[in-house]
Formats: structure tokens, C-alpha cells, sequence
């Protein structure tokens, strides 16, 4: 009777061995996944360039109200 207790601990015992094993290499896949996806996105965000625009204007009149509407702010 013992023998048998035996064997089935041993297969028990052998069975969360290689459940443990293919966890372990779930989580590295998973966590590579991530640190891959995170590097693409970066570079990805990296890839455009900051713009800058200045505009300049000259005007013959001393009197006018210039109104600006860039789509953003409006003054009048």
C-alpha cells in the first residue's frame, strides 16, 4: 500500500515540476513581449519631429486691431 502512495506522490510530484517549468517560461515570453512592445512604441513616439512655426507681420496702420484665430485661440 505504501508503494503505491509513493508512486502517486512521485507523479504529483513530477506533474508540478513541469507545470512550474511552463510557467516560468510563460512569464519570461510575456515579459519579453513587453519589453518589446514598449521599445516599438518609443521609437515609434521618437519618430516624429517637434515643430516650430513664426509668424511675422508688418502693417502700414497705426490704428488697426489685428484679431489672430489659429484654431486654438481667438483674440479680438
Amino acid at each position: 500500500m505504501e508503494n503505491n502512495e509513493t508512486f502517486f506522490t512521485e507523479i504529483a510530484l513530477a506533474m508540478a515540476e513541469r507545470t512550474i517549468k511552463r510557467l516560468w517560461i510563460l512569464c519570461l515570453t510575456i515579459f519579453l513581449a513587453l519589453v518589446i512592445s514598449n521599445i516599438c512604441w518609443i521609437v515609434y513616439e521618437n519618430s516624429f519631429e517637434d515643430m516650430t512655426t513664426t509668424v511675422s507681420q508688418e502693417s502700414t496702420s497705426d490704428t488697426g486691431n489685428a484679431t489672430i484665430n489659429d484654431g486654438v485661440h481667438i483674440n479680438e
